[in-house]
């Protein structure tokens, strides 16, 4: 229901721990790509960084190779959409919200149609919480293609739902049809993984 994604290449020696590295700076064409814990990358620094323009063709397929696109399953009622990519922001600098500590996207079909699924929690304190009072858990997927005349619009919008463990992302409420006069109550659940690169 999505674009395919390339098969994730396994390191070939002992895993390399990336979370201390000045990724702004460090000269992208000494890192062990083939080791590196693509987790603990910082993607948005990368893109910056001047020495990203000397990878050769070879080093950015191999980068490529080993980023994971991330993962979604919604299921609500008797329906269930598989998502081939998931990306994540983790904290309000992440989100560049002032009101979403975290967000997520992806796209997909339903029945010939563009459908987009997100999954966010708004917390106004501006404090970056992920549970507790005062915040707003949102999922939902919805017809992007049609916005007048819609083939889907389901949301889930309650005070809990969504539970971050690392890169995983769990949901599970109750879902209102928006294409209906009436508020249900039906049941749904989410599970997800981020991509490689999302941020943080």
């Amino acid at each position: 229901m999505s674009e395919e994604t390339q098969p994730i290449d396994e390191p070939t020696g002992d895993v390399v721990d990336g979370s201390g590295v000045d990724w702004a700076t460090v000269d992208l064409t000494t890192i062990d790509w083939a080791n590196i814990d693509m987790a603990t990358l910082d993607f948005q620094a990368i893109q910056n960084n001047p020495t990203a323009a000397d990878l050769t063709q070879e080093t950015q397929e191999l980068i490529a190779s080993r980023l994971d696109p991330g993962s979604a399953t919604l299921a609500i009622g008797d329906q269930t959409w598989e998502f081939e990519s998931f990306l994540c922001a983790f904290g309000h600098d992440a989100t560049q919200s002032a009101v979403y500590s975290f967000s997520s996207d992806t796209r997909g079909e339903h029945e010939g149609a563009a459908v987009q699924m997100q999954a966010n929690i708004r917390d106004e304190t501006g404090e970056g919480r992920y549970e507790g009072d005062g915040l707003t858990h949102e999922v939902y997927i919805k017809d992007i293609s049609d916005f007048e005349n819609p083939s889907i619009s389901l949301d889930l919008n309650a005070p809990v739902g969504i539970v971050i463990d690392g890169n995983t992302v769990t949901a599970e409420g109750l879902f209102d049809d928006g294409l209906t006069p009436e508020t249900e109550e039906i049941p749904g659940t989410l599970e997800a993984t981020c991509a490689t690169t999302s941020r943080r």
